[in-house]
């Protein structure tokens, strides 16, 4: 079953001082590399059960936090029906988006699709 990740997690400097005492100037101590979590995409398919899915990644925080916010929407919706309808919440749907994607990334995410594609349908005619 292959699986390609099309996003990473950005890795940038981070630079760590602090301020020597009698100073107003900050001294720099050290430049580390941090990794930024973001919402990866991913394309995983399986030929012999003809299948293709899409995954986004995404922080248990980000995840707590769209889980709150769709249930507000759900209670919303549930107290705009009409009196004797009664509105289903738990099946309100909640769309998750990945991060925005650069060209490069689009390009990889085109490239990866049309491989799962045609490795998990058949080549288009």
């Amino acid at each position: 079953m292959p699986r390609e990740q099309i996003t990473r997690n950005r890795v940038l400097d981070r630079v760590a001082e602090h301020t020597t005492y009698g100073s107003t100037e900050p001294v720099l101590e050290a430049t580390a590399q941090v990794e930024v979590q973001r919402r990866n995409l991913h394309v995983q398919w399986n030929r012999d059960a003809a299948w293709l899915q899409v995954a986004v990644d995404i922080p248990m925080h980000e995840l707590r936090s769209l889980l709150a916010d769709a249930e507000r929407e759900a209670a919303a919706e549930a107290s705009s029906q009409p009196p004797g309808l009664e509105y289903f919440t738990d099946g309100h749907p909640v769309r998750v988006w990945s991060d925005v994607l650069s060209r490069g990334e689009t390009n990889a995410a085109i490239t990866s699709l049309r491989r799962a594609r045609d490795a998990a349908y058949g080549k288009d005619a």
